[in-house]
């Protein structure tokens, strides 16, 4: 992948990490800190520790290459798109 890329990716990453965890730390008991931490907050810090072994943009489930337009839309991503919807409806099953 491409170096420059990562990089911006990784600095994307990072703001919103920081966001994140701000408004958590404003509310901590809203449902809104709740999804954020759980989901949006887990996929970003691994994305990010993707980066650092050198992994990022590969799907932590299949393994393959994640495309780079859904990687540009929600640089948090690690799954592909397929997986990511696997995992959501496995997850809607699990609430109900």
């Amino acid at each position: 992948m491409d170096r420059q890329f990562v990089e911006k990716q990784k600095k994307r990453i990072l703001r919103r990490l920081t966001r994140y965890k701000r408004k958590i730390q404003e509310d901590p008991d809203s449902l809104y800190a709740q999804h954020k931490e759980k989901r949006i907050i887990t996929n970003l810090e691994i994305a990010f520790k993707q980066i650092q072994k050198g992994e990022y943009g590969l799907c932590i489930d299949c393994g393959d290459e994640i495309d780079i337009k859904r990687l540009e839309q929600v640089p948090g991503a690690i799954r592909c798109l397929e997986c990511q919807e696997n995992e959501e409806k496995n997850a809607t099953r699990t609430r109900s």
